[in-house]
């Protein structure tokens, strides 16, 4: 997965760079300028901005995610025009995962997001449309075999697509998890299902719908379960 902020409000040609694991953005030691600090180096990224606090706003990838953060900023950092959870003046906000399209305010500076998906996941999500991936899966393993692994798959990409919200209730993402389950044989991964019921389940009760904390562990779950295993399988 590769990220990336665009500028919106420079003059001329929009900048765009690069989300490499983490970075922070905020105004430059001395000026108005915005710059992107990554391992003690600073960038430029070409706007005055008075409205940003130095040390605005981190931004990252984390388990599969690109994530956004207040850093204590005075004027807060908003997503898509909603200032972000938690956010408290000085002291910073929750973090936040950003989607593709995504709109990052910090001051007056507006970033557009830009994720590349991942191949695995990109490639299992076109064999899904397409009523192709039992078959693709056919020419690497048993029919048996294939059978069993492409329904892990279907079920691992509707909980991506579907259960990663807010509105998806406990028990509804607990009845997934479980036919997961009925089509896994590794251990390892019939463990890292049940390792991820017992958190929520100690969270939530099963007419609870998830919070934002729970929706990050489910959509990190996938992701690292398509990747290892879609790059091992496929």
């Amino acid at each position: 997965m590769k990220a990336y902020l665009k500028l919106r409000n420079s003059k001329g040609p929009a900048a765009e760079f690069a989300v490499e694991g983490g970075l922070e953005i905020g105004r430059a030691d001395t000026g108005w300028e915005l710059v992107a600090r990554q391992e003690g180096k600073e960038t430029p990224l070409g706007v005055q901005d008075a409205m940003a606090s130095r040390r605005h706003a981190a931004v990252y990838l984390e388990g599969g995610m690109l994530m956004v953060r207040d850093l204590g900023s005075l004027n807060g950092t908003m997503v898509n025009d909603r200032l972000l959870p938690e956010w408290v003046k000085k002291k910073g906000s929750a973090a936040l995962q950003v989607k593709d399209g995504s709109v990052i305010k910090i001051g007056n500076t507006e970033m557009e997001v830009r994720i590349d998906a991942a191949p695995a996941s990109e490639e299992l999500q076109r064999l899904v449309r397409e009523l192709r991936l039992e078959s693709e899966l056919s020419r690497r393993h048993p029919a048996g075999e294939a059978q069993r692994l492409a329904n892990c798959f279907r079920i691992i990409l509707d909980i991506s697509n579907n259960c990663c919200n807010t509105d998806t209730r406990v028990k509804d993402l607990h009845s997934r998890l479980d036919a997961l389950k009925e089509y896994m044989a590794d251990k390892g991964m019939i463990a890292g299902v049940d390792d991820l019921k017992r958190r929520i389940g100690a969270e939530l009760f099963e007419e609870e719908c998830l919070r934002e904390q729970q929706v990050w562990e489910v959509r990190t779950f996938c992701y690292r379960f398509v990747e290892e295993w879609g790059g091992r399988l496929m």
